[in-house]
């Protein structure tokens, strides 16, 4: 029953019909998890923290979908989040801190934010936290979750060719981050992969779109 109402992964190897009806009449009594005590009693705390940039006119960014993406992951295994500002890492960190909780996730992206000191990573090492980079690069010897923009550029590229195309251009941006320079090799790798030849007049790395 415990194992049930904790949402423990042990509690799988139950039948499912088990399961429901220990829900069901957990659900009939009115019971509810006392997550204060219990987190008091074990030192677990079920929660995440989340720390990044966070304006408040970026409705559309890629910060908010990331973030909209860990909640609901969080809900669907019963965790809580904490959201921080990375504008005060020291104050973020003696929260986390003071709240026992173990978990970060980095959603801030721009390298100098990364690595100025003291960065996140030099704050998980001192508290002894488990931290995952959201986006670009690994770093300090803490992982990163990332897309593979390499691979996608280059299949761009492949399907493109794939019907006919020869004369295929890139506009693209200054590479200030690692997602870019992905995309940017991995555009040209699928020049390579189809045999022609890269022609410099077609990409444009520029933050100038009249060009």
């Amino acid at each position: 029953v415990s194992l049930t109402l904790r949402n423990h992964p042990e509690a799988k190897r139950l039948r499912p019909e088990t399961r429901e009806r220990i829900l069901k009449a957990a659900r009939e009594l009115g019971y509810q998890r006392n997550l204060l005590a219990w987190s008091t009693r074990t030192g677990i705390v079920n929660t995440i923290a989340v720390i990044g940039r966070f304006r408040k006119n970026d409705i559309l960014s890629y910060t908010n979908q990331m973030l909209a993406g860990i909640l609901t992951t969080c809900t669907q295994f019963g965790y809580n989040i904490k959201v921080y500002p990375d504008t005060n890492l020291e104050a973020a960190f003696e929260e986390i801190s003071g709240s026992r909780i173990s978990h970060v996730i980095s959603l801030s992206v721009d390298p100098a934010e990364r690595r100025k000191a003291p960065p996140s990573s030099a704050w998980c090492r001192r508290y002894q936290l488990n931290l995952v980079y959201v986006f670009e690069d690994a770093y300090d010897g803490f992982p990163s979750v990332n897309t593979d923009n390499f691979a996608s550029a280059r299949e761009i590229v492949n399907y493109l060719v794939s019907i006919g195309h020869r004369r295929i251009g890139l506009l693209c941006v200054p590479h200030r981050y690692l997602y870019i320079r992905e995309r940017h090799d991995g555009y040209q790798q699928g020049l390579r992969d189809a045999g022609i030849e890269i022609d410099p007049r077609l990409i444009a790395c520029s933050d100038r779109p009249e060009q």
